[in-house]
């Protein structure tokens, strides 16, 4: 939690200790990588945030937040081709979840990082097709 606060403060550096501790911890939690794929992606240390979303997507493979923020690290690590799957998987699982908010946001992130080119103009419709009808 102490981590969390000082994300929401915007304070990364003064995230990481405890989160690392968090993420140490015995049984550590999905959430406690994504916190610090959030302290790294603040830091713009790229590598480390992709390394981290991943370690949380290991422990909780279709957790929407965890695919969408990967995703962005990789658009900013310059791997547009793998962060515009990834995006796109989390507006899949947004929609299976029936979280429409979710699918929008993944599919505002294509289009403000330029990723939508990446899909083809079918795939892209059906997206904005099936959030439509959530």
């Amino acid at each position: 939690l102490l981590g969390r606060s000082y994300l929401k403060a915007d304070k990364p550096d003064d995230a990481l200790p405890p989160l690392l501790k968090a993420a140490g911890s015995e049984i550590p939690k999905p959430v406690y990588y994504s916190g610090l794929g959030i302290a790294y992606a603040q830091q713009g240390r790229y590598p480390l945030a992709i390394a981290a979303y991943k370690k949380s997507l290991e422990l909780d493979p279709k957790n929407q937040f965890a695919l969408m923020q990967l995703g962005m690290a990789l658009a900013f690590a310059g791997d547009d081709e793998e962060a515009a799957v990834t995006i796109r998987k989390s507006i899949i699982v947004a929609i299976a979840n029936n979280e429409k908010s979710g699918a929008e946001s993944g599919l505002n992130a294509l289009n403000s990082l330029g990723l939508d080119s990446q899909l083809s103009r079918d795939d892209l419709q059906a997206l904005q097709d099936r959030i439509r009808k959530l």
